[in-house]
């Protein structure tokens, strides 16, 4: 049991009376100080004085992370606790984060109080003073997890506190609203979280409110104005800047402010929180959170505090019919890449890049659209259409996919889908094995990625295609829906029928930004043609390669030992890449090449000029050989971008 110090009763019976005049008066009497033991400091958080002295009885944050918003609850719920015989629940997601929050923010604030330590009366050694319960004065904490319903039906509640509502199981949540039913219950309800979607959780409570908003004034125009990353942020200068009169704002001007309701008559208050709102987060920095984030979701999530879907997550059957072009499915081809999505038959979508007359970028042009069933009418298509580089889902018959890749040599790679709640590893869309020929997809974001590209105008479709209705009908059938796995709001796409063509769109959408990407390595070649001194070194230089490559033999062998190269002989150093114009076009080829392409990239320097006959059979040779491939490629790379 823990000793207490000797305080007299009248001394805390004072400090409730000044309580009952006002929870920062009581703050001030009773000396309590946040969780690190430091003072509240107001200054800097001044648009968390409304939020803490307001007692509407629905109360909804929807904010970003580290912004004062979880403190200032526990605040209020150990102001009511200390002066009220309450009841009062506070949800986490799962159990182990509510333990954690406990021990971490609700123990030190209480330990670094001795008025708080005096109002602590525990019901019994393990009970009263516990991350599951905390008996404060005459009222009753109950700290609980969101995720197993059976525990919101254990005890009846004055206030019910959810914090990181989006995070938390939906449906249990809606188990602990009914806990606020009871006749004497005061039917208070405090959520708040960082949001996920529109139209869901935090976002979907917030927009039933009145909506506070925090509003600064520029000390330069008068202008009043909420702060927006895209209107006041000056991407250049790295600078926040005034919507008007686009003069910096001062720090004392994000100091000072003042929260407007957008519908002051609703009896819900919602406010609105975000990173800008703080004087000591600058520009720089939420530029540089932008930069760092993951995706554009995971931004204004957790800087700017609010909802984000990408756009086109769903499409209607006229943004389909626009994508429609002038032109019919061809027959034969040549250079096409494929998407084959594979099941009792293959569902084939062949595209190719192509210049868009309206911008500098590409588009995505279907030039055919196919069902065939059988591997050797695949193969036949491959043949017809001149197939230059494709993917196919593994699965289901894993022994005919990998049959076909083994038989295309390089062309035809593997694609394995793993949903948002299987994930095992961190990326963002795909992650290519190119030793195995393969790629492991993140199955939401490249179907978010496509949708916003097909939404984007990005893709164009052949007219009077046999199967076009099939896509339409395809995509429809795909159907985002949030589910919650873990303490994290997570995105999926159900199929409520067919979908195979909108996965073999899929599968050729992620083809061709590879081979963008290898056409965007193969540009820099191009860029050269206007550097003379470059120009000069290969006429001069290169002509007679063999002999340089002979006189470099022994200093290469001295080179590729750094780097731990084993059974290398002089032969097949010569053959090696030894020139020092060669290290230079491996610096411009290869470094973000892809080593599937690298045979492709050495014949594109030397049709155009920029490499002799023998210097590209040396490279050619390398990479035959293994020195520029899979793993020998990145330490010889190394080590000749070093030289």
């Amino acid at each position: 049991m823990r000793q207490k110090p000797e305080i007299p009763r009248s001394q805390i019976e004072a400090i409730d009376k000044i309580g009952q005049t006002g929870i920062i008066n009581w703050l001030q009497a009773s000396g309590i100080k946040t969780h690190k033991k430091s003072d509240f400091e107001w200054k800097q958080h001044s648009f968390l004085l409304q939020p803490l002295t307001d007692w509407t009885p629905t109360l909804v944050f929807r904010k970003p992370t580290q912004i004062g918003v979880s403190t200032t609850a526990i605040l209020k719920m150990l102001y009511k606790a200390c002066l009220s015989p309450l009841a009062i629940i506070y949800t986490l997601p799962t159990t182990p984060e509510q333990r954690k929050f406990v021990s971490a923010r609700i123990d030190p604030i209480i330990e670094n109080s001795w008025y708080l330590r005096e109002k602590l009366r525990p019901e019994g050694v393990l009970q009263a003073d516990s991350t599951e319960l905390k008996r404060i004065g005459d009222s009753s904490i109950y700290f609980k997890g969101s995720y197993v319903s059976h525990i919101a039906q254990v005890v009846d509640a004055d206030i019910l506190i959810n914090d990181e509502y989006d995070f938390s199981k939906q449906e249990v949540l809606e188990d602990y609203e009914e806990r606020l039913e009871g006749a004497s219950s005061l039917g208070w309800h405090w959520a708040f979280s960082v949001p996920s979607v529109p139209n869901f959780g935090i976002s979907k409570l917030f927009e039933n409110s009145c909506q506070y908003y925090w509003f600064i004034r520029c000390s330069r125009c008068n202008h009043l104005q909420t702060l927006d990353f895209f209107q006041n942020v000056d991407l250049v200068k790295k600078r926040y800047i005034c919507a008007k009169c686009k003069n910096e704002l001062r720090e004392e001007d994000r100091a000072k402010g003042a929260w407007v309701a957008k519908y002051p008559d609703r009896s819900i208050h919602g406010y609105q929180f975000s990173h800008l709102m703080c004087p000591w987060i600058s520009a720089e920095r939420i530029i540089e959170k932008r930069e760092k984030a993951r995706n554009e979701k995971h931004f204004f999530n957790y800087t700017l505090g609010l909802p984000y879907e990408p756009k086109g997550s769903s499409l209607a059957d006229s943004d389909f019919w626009k994508l429609v072009g002038d032109y019919e499915e061809i027959k034969f081809g040549k250079d096409t890449i494929f998407g084959i999505d594979q099941g009792d038959v293959f569902h084939v979508a062949i595209g190719k890049l192509e210049p868009d007359k309206e911008s500098n970028a590409y588009k995505k042009k279907i030039v055919a659209l196919k069902i065939v069933d059988t591997k050797e009418k695949l193969l036949d298509l491959f043949k017809s259409y001149g197939m230059n580089f494709g993917l196919m889902d593994l699965l289901p018959n894993k022994h005919t996919a990998k049959e076909l890749r083994d038989k295309l040599k390089g062309r035809l790679y593997l694609a394995h889908y793993q949903t948002t709640l299987s994930l095992k590893e961190d990326f963002d869309i795909c992650k290519w094995d190119v030793a195995n020929r393969s790629v492991t997809i993140n199955r939401s974001e490249s179907l978010d990625s496509l949708f916003k590209s097909l939404y984007d105008k990005k893709w164009e479709f052949p007219r009077l295609a046999i199967h076009f209705k099939s896509v339409v009908e395809h995509f429809k059938n795909l159907k985002a829906e949030y589910v919650v796995k873990y303490g994290r709001n997570l995105k999926v796409y159900r199929n409520t029928g067919p979908d195979h063509f909108a996965h073999a769109i899929n599968l050729l959408n992620i083809a061709l930004e590879k081979i963008k990407s290898r056409q965007s390595s193969v540009s820099k070649l191009k860029e050269l043609r206007d550097v003379k001194h470059l120009n000069q070194r290969l006429v001069s230089k290169i002509n007679g390669s063999r002999e340089i490559i002979d006189s470099l033999v022994s200093k290469n062998l001295q080179s590729e030992s750094r780097y731990g190269s084993e059974n290398i002989n002089a032969d097949e150093v010569r053959y090696g890449p030894a020139l020092s114009e060669e290290r230079l076009w491996l610096k411009h080829i290869f470094k973000n090449a892809d080593e599937a392409f690298l045979p492709d990239l050495i014949q594109q320097a030397h049709s155009q000029g920029y490499l002799t006959d023998k210097a590209t059979e040396v490279l050619l040779y390398s990479v035959k050989t293994g020195y520029i491939s899979n793993k020998q490629l990145a330490k010889y790379r190394l080590c000749l971008i070093e030289k």
